[in-house]
């Protein structure tokens, strides 16, 4: 039953995408959120820190923030949102919020 299971094909996709490319940070980073949303925190932190190793992006910090809190480490976790909102990942924050403002008003009216 666990091949049905929309996580589990989700997971499996990312882990085809990383053989393909080991070096491909995005894969990592979605894997990453996969296996937060399933509880698996020790799994989704490697792979959290294993996209930060290749290309440190917000995305990355943002991962990296959601299983230190999924793990309890919550004073960890704010330092790593702090880095993320630093002007190195202003522009590109800018940008996510601005697209979640715009589909949310999108859903609204």
């Amino acid at each position: 039953m666990r091949d049905s299971d929309p996580r589990h094909q989700h997971d499996s996709s990312q882990c085809m995408q990383i053989n393909a490319d080991a070096k491909d940070y995005n894969s990592y980073v979605n894997r990453s959120f996969v296996k937060a949303r399933n509880s698996d925190w020790d799994r989704a932190l490697d792979d959290a820190l294993k996209s930060i190793s290749i290309q440190p992006s917000l995305m990355g910090c943002i991962s990296k923030g959601i299983v230190l809190c999924g793990k309890r480490q919550f004073e960890d976790a704010m330092k790593v949102f702090d880095i993320a909102v630093k002007q190195q990942y202003r522009e590109e924050l800018m940008k996510l919020l601005t697209v979640s403002v715009n589909v949310v008003r999108s859903r609204v009216a």
